[in-house]
């Protein structure tokens, strides 16, 4: 297995690809959005905030143990330092989600919700009857513009070592098809991972199918300003 950074923007099923890469390679992956008592069991030498200290040295030390890491680079800190990360000499996989008006929302939602605090299984009722409250139109403007400049000053780096993928390659809320799968295994074999086909699919099944999205249609319209919102689907197109 080839080592390697997953830089993900939030919202874009990266824990959930992050889960099923480590179950289709059999190694434990370090995620640097863990919380606490998860990050201790990395039992790595520095803390999360690897922008404090010297940034290769605490990769280095990382990739010492592990084969891979997922960081949100569309985290303020960690955009600030993503010209190091994508210079540190491993693959790096680009998750991003090309509907940025679904990517902003979902993010806004999951604040709502405490998403990242709720108990475990949550999000099938969140997902279906939760209802949220009005979304600002200017500060939905605003996010989808700051997420447009990252994703595309990220897409600049795409070439040998920086490998694209986006949500909508990997996961759907609606119909998983073929081509879902085929670029998930697509995505394997750029890291040379060895798998078996037939036990891939029950980790696709686990962790990538429809049924495990956190949102469905029926969640964006539980908004109560959805009407207004959704004159911004192609703000960014104007």
């Amino acid at each position: 297995m080839d080592k390697f950074i997953l830089l993900s923007m939030k919202r874009t099923g990266s824990n959930n690809l992050t889960s099923s890469i480590s179950m289709s390679s059999r190694e434990k992956l370090v995620w640097f959005d863990a919380p606490p008592p998860t990050w201790e069991t990395f039992d790595l030498p520095f803390p999360k905030n690897i922008w404090d200290y010297d940034i290769k040295w605490c990769l280095d030390k990382l990739f010492e143990r592990y084969s891979g890491c997922k960081i949100n680079c569309d985290e303020p800190a960690f955009y600030n330092i993503v010209d190091d990360l994508i210079n540190y000499p491993v693959k790096k996989i680009f998750l991003y989600r090309e509907n940025v008006w679904e990517k902003v929302i979902s993010e806004e939602l999951a604040i709502q919700s405490n998403h990242w605090i709720a108990p475990i299984g949550a999000h099938k009722y969140l997902k279906n009857n939760h209802k949220y409250e009005s979304i600002d139109v200017e500060s939905l403007k605003n996010n989808m513009d700051d997420i447009w400049s990252k994703m595309n000053y990220l897409k600049t780096f795409i070439g040998d070592n920086v490998i694209p993928y986006r949500y909508e390659d990997l996961f759907s809320r609606n119909d998983y098809n073929q081509s879902h799968r085929d670029n998930f295994f697509k995505l394997l074999s750029e890291l040379n991972i060895k798998y078996e086909e037939n036990k891939i699919d029950d980790i696709i099944s686990q962790f990538m199918e429809p049924y495990n999205c956190y949102k469905t249609d029926d969640t964006y319209q539980n908004i109560a300003n959805i009407s207004e919102l959704e004159k911004l689907k192609d703000y960014l197109l104007l």
